[in-house]
């Protein structure tokens, strides 16, 4: 299996080689250097030392950001005012941002209109009069077009109409027994869909697996476990599918994404991309 590490391995070698002489050699040659000054004065020794090691710390910050490599500049910019809500409202604490077929936003949040609807200009179109939930995580549009919305705290999977009606419900309010429940989630994050409308949860927080659903949200089957193996799942936080069939799951503690085809094969991974690791 091929292993990609992220940056912070790259600069993790080079810090390494600016340290490879461990501190008792280089104060050890230090002393070789400066004999009769060290002997005599201990002042002068810890005074020493403290600019030798001061040096090497500069020396290891020029080797970490010679390492460090920086990507292209990013082709957005942040619109101050865009969306043009209600007077009075406000989004609360967004946990998730979709864009449909028409090129409207859709936005989830615990605000006190957790589904509200913007068009591409940010002009309000309208907010669902009731959501049954209690904390917002998850929104993914579906390839129909309706609405798929994620609560970690109703432990639920929901998919609604674009008018804000729920058709399906899988969940059933209260934690799963059990990491193998087919129809029960413990704190599920988001979801994911597959080109025939096939469906995999991110089931998540308190469980630690991938569930793939039908489209008419029959279960199929799922993979992960709590650890740290190959396959092996510390928070599922995000999912997400690529052209190619492949499946990149935010594997948040274990701070790596992992890859995997549709049926839940190992195929590789990303490594050391610290806790906030997200699949988009």
């Amino acid at each position: 299996m091929e292993r990609i590490a992220g940056t912070h391995g790259i600069n993790r070698m080079g810090l390494s080689y600016a340290l490879s002489k461990p501190p008792c050699f280089r104060a050890a040659t230090a002393r070789k250097r400066f004999p009769v000054e060290l002997r005599a004065n201990p002042d002068t020794r810890d005074t020493i030392a403290s600019v030798f090691r001061c040096v090497l710390c500069v020396m290891a910050c020029a080797v970490l950001c010679a390492q460090t490599q920086f990507g292209p500049a990013l082709a957005y910019r942040a619109v101050e005012g865009w969306a043009q809500l209600p007077p009075g409202w406000n989004f609360g604490e967004v946990a998730a941002v979709d864009v449909d077929r028409d090129d409207n936003v859709w936005v989830f949040s615990d605000g006190p209109h957790p589904v509200i609807e913007l068009d591409r200009s940010g002009k309000f179109l309208q907010a669902w009069p009731e959501f049954l939930g209690k904390k917002p995580h998850g929104l993914r549009i579906g390839p129909d077009g309706n609405i798929w919305t994620v609560d970690l705290e109703s432990h639920r999977v929901m998919k609604w109409t674009p008018s804000g009606r729920l058709i399906m419900l899988i969940g059933t309010g209260s934690p799963a027994a059990s990491n193998d429940d087919k129809y029960a989630f413990n704190r599920p994050a988001t979801l994911t869909f597959a080109p025939g409308g096939d469906f995999y949860v991110a089931d998540g927080y308190g469980n630690s697996r991938v569930v793939h659903y039908s489209k008419d949200g029959e279960y199929l089957g799922q993979w992960g476990s709590k650890g740290a193996a190959d396959g092996d799942f510390n928070l599922v936080h995000d999912i997400a599918l690529d052209g190619h069939r492949r499946m990149y799951v935010a594997d948040r503690l274990n701070q790596r994404v992992q890859i995997f085809d549709p049926q839940g094969r190992f195929l590789g991974e990303w490594t050391d991309l610290g806790t906030n690791v997200c699949a988009t």
